[in-house]
């Protein structure tokens, strides 16, 4: 379970905030300019463009809300009759429930595989640390381990390099002679 789901957006609420209008005001804007050359067609293909793109980079808090705006502008400017609402038509509501759909859908497989993708990374960072542990701790075992074998290697040099060995005790020190 990843609880700090938030870690992983790059924007603050308020930079997001304005990010998301400006990606809503884009798919307007081109929708817009090239509305007299598809008038009834496409009405929400920018729109759901632009949603994705607000859920790819600031999540579904702030895709959910475009999903709503652009239905409302989406009705109002490109469904007929342009610029207004007479009430809502049995084609207005199949349109607005189709891009809805398709759109909520499309979000949450996206934030679905957005939120395994951070999973992953998260794991690859705590696998990476512990190998980093591990590797020091390897490195710290053979130091000592060379070390104990110098000091082993020393003495065996001492007690088995020479015939006679004479020990003895001058204070409280014992004391090899050879």
């Amino acid at each position: 379970k990843i609880k700090n789901a938030l870690l992983w957006q790059d924007y603050s609420p308020a930079q997001a905030l304005i990010g998301t209008g400006g990606i809503m005001l884009i798919a307007f804007g081109l929708r817009y300019l090239i509305h007299p050359i598809i008038a009834p067609y496409g009405v929400f293909h920018f729109f759901i463009v632009g949603c994705l793109s607000v859920q790819y980079l600031f999540g579904y808090k702030f895709s959910i809300p475009s999903m709503l705006a652009s239905t409302i502008l989406g009705e109002y400017y490109f469904v007929e009759p342009y610029g207004i609402f007479d009430g809502l038509a049995h084609v207005d509501l199949v349109i607005a429930f189709n891009f809805l759909l398709v759109t909520t859908v499309a979000v949450a497989f996206m934030e679905k595989l957005r939120r395994a993708a951070y999973a992953q990374e998260l794991l690859l960072k705590v696998m990476k640390s512990r190998h980093k542990v591990s590797l020091q701790r390897e490195n710290d075992r053979l130091f000592y381990a060379r070390q104990s074998n110098e000091v082993w290697a020393l003495l065996e040099e001492l007690i088995l390099g020479h015939d006679k060995i004479l020990i003895y005790q001058y204070g409280g020190e014992y004391r090899i002679g050879l």
